[in-house]
């Protein structure tokens, strides 16, 4: 049972971007989407660990019976959300499953991102409200934000000096200070 993918097999799926950063792309179609199993979760998290010091993975926005292993494995949770009552909602019900799935809430890590220009919800209401503190504040930088996503480029070269791309590498200094305190 302690089966897992080749590193090289693997190695050979991931796609190299210039910034350094490998991606293992999730399925071109979406039945295939289907194929990812807590089986192949189960296979490739061995490797994918040899592989990298962190491992980022975009879980989409519902549970599936592939997301829940890797929520469980997870070192930390981020829990994006917008200033809005829907994703309020939503981020409520999300924690309120992570609580049954039994995940200790100190690695779920809320992250506002002000997709709009101004917001009559506030922060601090929105961390009052959820029971939560929120981890980090993304601010609003929809111009960057589409650019990076038009030209299929990371934020953070597009806008190297933004206040976003300094909210981005607060948080990940954060998780990733926070991770090597924790494995001494």
């Amino acid at each position: 049972a302690d089966e897992a993918v080749d590193e090289r097999t693997l190695g050979s799926m991931l796609l190299a971007h210039d910034s350094g950063i490998k991606l293992l792309p999730a399925p071109e179609a979406f039945e295939e989407g289907e194929l990812v199993t807590p089986r192949i979760v189960d296979l490739v998290w061995s490797p994918l660990q040899n592989m990298a010091p962190y491992i980022v993975i975009d879980a989409g926005n519902h549970f599936s019976e592939a997301v829940i292993p890797v929520l469980e494995r997870s070192d930390a949770i981020l829990l994006v959300l917008a200033p809005d009552l829907a994703s309020v909602n939503s981020a409520y019900q999300a924690l309120k499953i992570f609580g049954e799935l039994g995940i200790e809430k100190e690695k779920i890590f809320l992250v506002l991102n002000n997709i709009f220009a101004e917001s009559t919800l506030l922060p601090e209401r929105i961390a009052q409200g959820l029971h939560h503190s929120l981890f980090a504040e993304l601010p609003y930088d929809s111009l960057n934000f589409v650019r990076a996503i038009n030209q299929g480029k990371p934020y953070l070269m597009i806008a190297p000096k933004s206040k976003g791309s300094v909210e981005f590498v607060k948080m990940a200094y954060n998780l990733t200070s926070q991770k090597s305190t924790e494995s001494t």
